[in-house]
Order: structure tokens, then sequence, then C-alpha cells
């Protein structure tokens, strides 16, 4: 740019609001996943990765680190932050150790191993928040390495772009236009700051610095907003009521498919879905409203899962070996909404259904579940159950038989058990002969020596059913398990089965004499069933503060389920008779439509319940403090650099501003569109014509004014545009250059009449102007 005489180009640098911008776009991207997560506590799991991932990008690069040495370092930090928060427990002072390998590919494995069974939103397990965190900590290197230091501002935002692309591809419509306005605001931040760090880096004329640098980032400001009102406009209008890439549909045949398992979709239902409705029940009487029962235990994940045959049903279902002692019939009027996965919840044991849309039983677990997997909708059926009556077990006891008789031997599968857990087997059952007996004193050794914990993780254990024991803290998942594994090994047949505790009980409207129960997630539940002859499979009760309806009598365990939240304005009252249920009384609230159960890799990993370590958040405090602390060191730093560049670029525009005056005086004045050297140029050509030579060829005092003049425009020239301060040596040659012209003032001012005169004008300057 060209720049009239006496002004000075300057360099507005704003490189701290440019190193924000990358931030928001880190941050934007990552709430961006609200499309594929349920809730919100997955955006603690990730923050950790962009602002730590971020402020340690920018240190490394204003320390002078070269890009190679900076991309090492930040991949072991970043090594070092996924172990110390999804892996604690596994390492040594933060250093990754092969029980840290292997828990972090336990998570990913079994969180991605029902991956084309899930449909966003789904509950932010561990393997998920693995992959991205690790993801959004390369793209913060790869951000701060393309636009700080190679201006490739563009570029640096393809693969955040990329991302959020990805999760609208494989999201249902549902919070879209949250996410186009999270992701928006972090690019339109990222957009303006780097529009605004490249107009500062421009030069300008002095006094339009601040005026055009403005006016760049409000043009930039404009645009984004513009483009994010567009977006937030459009995105309700665009039909995607189901995810436009399906994953469930890829690599699916006719032949055999694998579900998951509700066993692992138990802790969500504990955690962030706890007050969501997931089904409501119609019924004469409360029970344990059962999904399936899960025979197998994977020891590998530490999880029980099912394979049964489905068929086909609707009217009568054959009841199996289930229902070997009398019972009575409980009709239920069941409507499911917001319940995830295949299984559909019903009272023990199922005998006949009426259902409006197709459904599949099984009759190993009598389990019923969808024919559909893609049917996620609401889905109202009839339900008739024959409830046995296992009280037979207090009143005969059960003599010691053959209880695995024609009975799988998938039921007593065991893997090797620790001492630990076979001495305190031994502990629990000592002096007990009767089957029946034996089993309530294991049932009773859970609840009388444990304690529920919903909070307990423990699935960086090495031997989690050891670590429970040891612990003595847990919740169902827990409970369920240990006793089932357990009555294995002292013989019994056994499972987990899992479903739901009876739910808050209402009088449904039109005064009918049934009590209807509504079913949330906080009411989720496993419970262990044993095998014992001549009855069937009968259901034990070992965590506390839970209890069967239908068990009590056999149990001893009072009905028992998990309690409203406090604060939630639930009021309970009882109803007329004896043993009739507790009756809650809940505000009306709107319904939503939650995700199916997401498979994960053991009990705790859910990240809504483990939350941020307190570590971390101390880190990133912590980190966040210090890079504020040197963002205002450095400005300052900066701002003393540029006075000082200023003061050295001052001295020489003042000696061209001396030597100017001094050049006046011939009549010769620069034009605005001319730089230094140009003019420098027109004055030479001007003066050259009455300047006379004097003998021997040397130069008058005229010819020696030009010279000087001739010099000192490519030292204020160079001054003017070139990078940094001007050296001592040019600021020296400026002054000499500028004193040499006012020493031949008397000389420009006897040029001034000759060049009025005619007699020096120049028609045309053709000649050579020298360069900087």
């Amino acid at each position: 740019m060209s720049a009239a005489p006496g002004v000075r180009a300057r360099v507005a640098r704003r490189p701290f609001a440019a190193e924000l911008g990358l931030l928001a776009l880190g941050l934007g991207t990552a709430a961006s996943f609200n499309r594929l997560f349920v809730g919100w506590a997955f955006l603690g799991s990730l923050l950790p990765a962009v602002v730590i991932g971020w402020g340690l990008a920018v240190l490394l690069r204003r320390a002078g680190v070269g890009v190679a040495g900076s991309l090492v370092l930040h991949l072991i930090a970043g090594l070092v932050l996924v172990t110390v928060q999804f892996a604690p427990g596994t390492h040594l002072l933060g250093v990754p150790t092969p029980d840290t390998a292997r828990s972090l590919a336990r998570a990913v494995e079994s969180s991605f191993a029902e991956f084309s069974e899930l449909v966003a939103p789904v509950p932010a397990r561990d393997g998920f928040l693995v992959v991205v965190a690790a993801g959004l900590w390369v793209f913060a290197y790869f951000l701060d390495t393309a636009a700080a230091r190679f201006r490739g501002n563009v570029q640096g935002a393809v693969p955040h772009t990329a991302v959020f692309v990805t999760v609208g591809v494989l999201a249902r419509s549902s919070g879209r236009v949250l996410a186009v306005v999270l992701f928006g605001l972090g690019l339109a931040a990222y957009a303006v700051s780097r529009v605004r760090q490249v107009a500062g880096e421009q030069r300008w004329i002095d006094h339009h610095t601040r005026r055009g640098v403005r006016a760049f980032t409000g043009r930039a400001a404009a645009g984004t907003a513009v483009a994010l009102v567009v977006g937030v406009a459009v995105a309700p209008f665009v039909p995607t009521s189901e995810p436009p890439v399906d994953l469930r549909s890829l690599g699916r045949g006719d032949g055999p498919r694998t579900v998951v398992s509700p066993f692992v979709g138990l802790r969500s239902l504990l955690g962030q879905r706890s007050d969501e409705v997931v089904f409501t029940v119609e019924a004469d009487a409360p029970a344990y409203w059962r999904l399936t029962a899960l025979e197998q235990f994977d020891a590998d994940r530490h999880i029980w899962v099912s394979s049964g045959s489905y068929a086909a049903a609707q009217g009568p279902l054959e009841p199996g070996d289930a229902s070997m002692v009398p019972g009575s019939t409980l009709r239920q009027e069941i409507e499911v909404i917001g319940l995830g996965g295949l299984w559909l919840p019903g009272a023990y044991v199922p005998s006949r259904i009426e259902s409006e849309r197709p459904v599949s039983y099984d009759r190993d677990s009598s389990s019923i579940i969808r024919r559909d997997p893609d049917d996620r909708g609401r889905l109202s059926y009839t339900l008739e159950s024959l409830v046995p009556d296992f009280g037979v077990l207090r009143r005969r006891g059960t003599p010691s038989s053959n209880h695995s008789a024609g009975i799988d031997r998938v039921h007593l599968e065991l893997p090797d058990l620790p001492t630990e857990v076979t001495d305190a087997l031994a502990q629990a059952t000592a002096g007990e002969v009767d089957d029946h007996a034996r089993l309530l004193a294991l049932q009773d050794w859970f609840r009388s020596r444990f304690s529920y914990d919903e909070s307990v993780d423990y699935s960086a254990d090495a031997d989690p059913l050891t670590a429970f024991l040891e612990q003595r803290r847990g919740f169902c998942q827990q409970f369920s398990s240990a006793f089932a594994l357990m009555a294995r090994a002292l013989g019994y047949p056994s499972r987990v089965a899992v479903g739901f505790t009876p739910g808050e009980a209402t009088r449904p409207e039109g005064g009918t004499a049934s009590t209807r129960f509504v079913v949330r997630g906080r009411h989720a539940h496993a419970w262990p069933e044993v095998h014992l002859a001549g009855v069937g499979w009968v259901p034990f009760e070992p965590t506390p503060q839970r209890g069967n309806p239908q068990a009590v009598e056999h149990t001893g365990v009072a009905p028992q389920q998990a309690p409203p939240p406090s604060g939630s304005g639930e009021t309970t009252t009882t109803l007329a008779g004896g043993d009739e249920p507790s009756v809650t009384t809940a505000p009306k609230r709107p319904t939503a439509t939650v995700a199916p159960a997401a498979a994960g890799d053991r009990p705790g990993s859910d990240s809504s319940e483990r939350g941020v370590p307190g570590g971390v958040v101390a880190a990133v405090v912590a980190l966040v403090g210090v890079l504020v602390v040197v963002g205002v060191l450095l400005r300052r730093r900066r701002a003393r650099g540029r006075a000082a560049d200023d003061v050295a670029r001052a001295e020489v525009a003042g000696a061209w501003q001396r030597a100017l005056r001094a050049v006046q005086r011939s009549g010769l004045r620069p034009r605005d569109a001319e730089t230094p050297v140009e003019f420098s140029a027109r004055a030479a050509a001007a003066l050259g014509e009455v300047s006379p030579r004097l003998p021997g060829g040397e130069r008058s005092g005229l010819g020696e004014a030009v010279a000087a003049l001739a010099d000192l425009a490519v030292l204020e020239t160079r001054a003017r545009y070139a990078p940094g301060s001007p050296p001592e040596e040019d600021r020296r040659a400026a002054s000499e250059a500028a004193l040499a012209v006012t020493a031949r003032s008397d000389a420009l001012r006897a040029a001034r009449p000759l060049l009025q005169s005619g007699s020096g004008v120049v028609v045309g300057t053709a000649q050579a102007v020298p360069g900087p």
C-alpha cells in the first residue's frame, strides 16, 4: 500500500484473540455431540481434551517448539490424559501400564460391539467417549498447527467441520437446531478471529489501521451471522426423522442377529434417564416387570448375555418348565413409551399376549421381544401372566435333589473363582443343608453385610467380582451377578433376570379397580433366579433396599424400590386395604421418547455417573490460569516491543521529514500517491537538470543533496514496510543523509527559480527506480 509522507505503518497483531477462536471451534464441535449422546453429562468428559489440548498446543508453539517435537509431546500428553480420565487405577503416576491398555481396549470393544444396533442419541459410554476425546485432542493440535503456524485457516477447520457433518449423518432430527447453533457459534468465533488476525497483520496507513481492521472484522462477523441464521432457519425443515445413514442396516442379511443385552443398559436407566417414563402398567397387583433372563456369563467383559430362539407369538404362550407350582393369573395392560431395545416388560411367567404389533416369544427365558427391530415407537399390548406361588418353599422346604436335571448346562458354566470368593461363599452358607435355606442364607448375607451404592465403578479392576466382595458396596448389577455365580458354585443352575420394580402406583382415570403403575428409569433392576427341582425358576433378592412384592413369602423381604428423587414434588398416600401398594401422585410432566440402551463394557462404564475426575478439573483450571497469566505477560511484552519499534521507525521517519522540508525549498513536493523512492527519483530527475558539474566530475552541493535524498528514500521505505525494528546502522545512516540534505538547503533554494522557469522540467520519468 502507498503511504503519504510522514505516515508510519504498524502491525496490529492480536494473537491471543485468534487463539481463543481456535478454542471456540473445539468447544463448538464437542458441544455438537449432543445429537449422539443422551443428556449433557458427556460434555464433562470431552472438555478436558478440548481445553487442555488447545492450551498445550498454544504453549508449545509460543515456546518455540518445532512441529515434529510439538506433535510428539502432544501425543504423549494426550495418552496421559486419556489414561487418567478413562482408566483410573491402572496407571503408575499417570504412566500407562498393560492394564491401562486392556481396560481401554475393553471399553472401546464392548461399546462398539453392538454399534450397528444403535440409533442416536445413546448413553455416553466410556468406549465412545475415549474415541471422541482422542479425536478432539488430535484436532486441537492440527488446528493450531494449520491455522497459527502455517496460516492454513480453511484447512485447519476441515476436520472439525467433517466431524459435525458426520454427527448429523448418523443422528436423528432431535437436537439438530441446537447443534447447528453451538457449532455455528464456535465456527463463527474462529472465522472472525482469524479474519481479524490476518487484517491486523497487513500494512496500513497509520491513522487507518484500526478502522481497516474493524471494517474487515465487521464484514466477517456479519457474514457468519447471516450464515448461522440461515442454518438455524433451514435445519427444522430438513426431513430427517431417521438418520440419513442407518448403521443398523449395514451388513444385515437374513441370518441370525445379535441384539444388545439389557444388562448393560441398567446403568444408563439408573443414572441420567432415572426420571424418564419408560412404560406404564394397569394391573390388580404390583410385580417385578421382567424383560428377560440372561443365562450366559461373559467372563471377558464381566456381563451377562442371552441367545434365545424367538418365534412369532399371538395369544397363548407356552410356559415351558417355569411354572411347576400352582399360581394365580395377573392381567396387565401395558403401554411402552420410552423403553429402548427389543424386550417387552411383563410379570413372570407370561401365558398369553394380545399385541397391536407383531411380537416374538422365547420359551426358555419366558421373554417377549418386538418382532421388527426397527420398531422403536410406542406399543400397547395386553399380557396375562401365571404368577407362581413360591411360598411353597417356606411351607414344605426343598429336599436335596438333582436341580440341574433337564437344564441346559450353560446355566452352570462358571469361570475360575478366586479363593476369596469361595471363602466368602463358605462363610455365608455355613451350617445350612436345605437348598432353600442355603440360598436364603446367601441372600441375607448380601443384604446384611453389603451396602447399596450406585456410584461404584469396578470396571478398571482385573476381577470386578472380587473387588465387589472386598468393597461390599454396589447396586443391582453386582448383587445379582455375584449371587448367580456363587449359586452356580454351590451346584444350582442360575441366571440373571433384568427388568423393573413395580413403579409409582396411581389410580387410573375412569374409576377402574386396577392400579396404574408408572415405571421410570430409576426402577430398572436386576435380580437372580435359581432353578430348584420340582419348583422351577425361583427369584431371590440379594440387593439391599429392593424387594419383590410377589416373592415376600419365600424370600422374607418386604416390597421396596428406588424412592423418588428429593425435591421432585411427588407425594405418597396409602390405598384402602392392608396389602395394597402405596400410591404415588406425581405432577404432570411431558413424556420424552428416549433412545435404546447402548452396549457398555461393564457395570459402571457410563460416564454420566463417573463424572470428570477432580484432578482433571483442577488441571484444566490451573492451565487456564497459567494461560491467562502468560497471555497478559506476553501482551505487555509485545506492547513494549511495539513501542520500541515505533521509536526506531520514528527516528528514520523524522530524518525523512527533515529532508523533505529542505527539498520543498526548491519547490518540489511529494504527491499523495508517491512512495519515498518514487519521489526521490522525480526529484533527482528535476534537480539533475539544474545541477552543474564541477571540474573533475565532482558533484555540486545540489548533486550531493540529490544523492543523499535517494539513499534516505531507500532507508525510509525499508523502515516503513520491512518487519521488525530498523537496525542501528539504518537509523544512523538516515540521520546522516538527512543532515547532508539539510546542509545543502541554500543550494536547493537557489534551484527554485530554475525549476520554475522550466529549464529543469522533466518530460517523462523513465529513470530506474532504486529498490529497497
